[in-house]
């Protein structure tokens, strides 16, 4: 069965006691186990993390009876300084250090970037990714541990071929899909189709919803400010279907609430998201509850 993460990046935990209060109301809430945010700025981002703390992140999460489904590291995989590029892939490596500590099955990650920058070239883009994928995975097989893309609106890789394509030639069983039907939906892709493409790789699954003026974004990203995330049920984005179609291909992973709210809004935000999923996903059984949460049955 599958089961209710929450994607903590909104919460914003500078420090313990951020993420010691976000997960006793998460877990309050009724969600099932946790997303956490690894990005710089979070207590959890390895740029600032010393190993030597990663007990502490365990213990917390032990106190709470959470189960931790991913490590939600999202950044720029695309410089166009070399340095930068090293950098990145310092921080994926934190990554991987820290989920193998909580026993952590998949580390989250979008494949940037978005366009503008002066140096931005399609062509040369592309080969930097592939380039900086091909390292990743490889480090991802040493440490044994999934990493999982997403594609977004605007970034290099934002259709289903683009991902799988990625995937082919990095020829790594670790690389997966974080899969988040509403980027494919809000630019006017068919998102059964995408789930359909990708589902042999999916290893981690976002649940977004939101509202919009119906028109499609296109892949470019160029119109995002026309759409707005709100709780789970609230929006344009078809939930139940898919529910339904995860639970056709057998899909038992977590499904991970991924809020771009802030403020006061984001409890209620969050409490609504969970009570919505609840009724489509169900109640996790005991003996499920006493299981690590599992991804896919693809596994690397």
């Amino acid at each position: 069965m599958m089961k209710i993460g929450f994607f903590t990046a909104p919460y914003r935990d500078q420090n313990f006691d951020d993420l010691d209060r976000t997960l006793g109301k998460l877990k309050g809430m009724g969600y099932d186990c946790i997303e956490l945010c690894t990005c710089q700025g979070h207590v959890c981002s390895p740029y600032t993390l010393l190993p030597s703390r990663f007990g502490r992140v365990k213990e917390l999460l032990e106190n709470h009876e959470l189960e931790i489904c991913a490590l939600g590291a999202h950044s720029q995989w695309v410089w166009g300084d070399i340095a930068k590029i090293v950098e990145n892939r310092r921080f994926i490596g934190g990554n991987y250090a820290l989920a193998k500590q909580l026993k952590c099955p998949v580390v989250n990650v979008t494949m940037g970037p978005f366009p503008g920058e002066e140096w931005y070239k399609r062509d040369k883009a592309w080969e930097l990714l592939l380039h900086s994928f091909v390292l990743a995975a490889a480090d991802a097989k040493k440490s044994k541990i999934n990493l999982a893309v997403e594609a977004q609106a605007g970034h290099a890789v934002s259709t289903p071929e683009h991902v799988l394509e990625v995937i082919e030639k990095t020829e790594s069983p670790f690389l997966k899909v974080n899969f988040d039907a509403s980027h494919w939906q809000s630019t006017g892709q068919d998102w059964k189709l995408a789930l359909e493409k990708m589902k042999d790789h999916i290893a981690h699954v976002h649940v977004r919803d939101y509202i919009s003026d119906g028109k499609p974004l296109g892949s470019d990203g160029s119109n995002l400010a026309r759409v707005k995330t709100v709780p789970i049920g609230q929006g344009h984005a078809d939930i139940q279907g898919q529910i339904e179609m995860l639970r056709g291909i057998g899909y038992e992973g977590a499904v991970s609430v991924d809020l771009d709210v802030d403020g006061d809004a984001l409890d209620e935000a969050a409490q609504a998201s969970v009570e919505y999923l609840r009724k489509l996903v169900g109640e996790p059984s005991p003996q499920a509850s006493e299981q690590t949460v599992p991804t896919s049955g693809n596994q690397g």
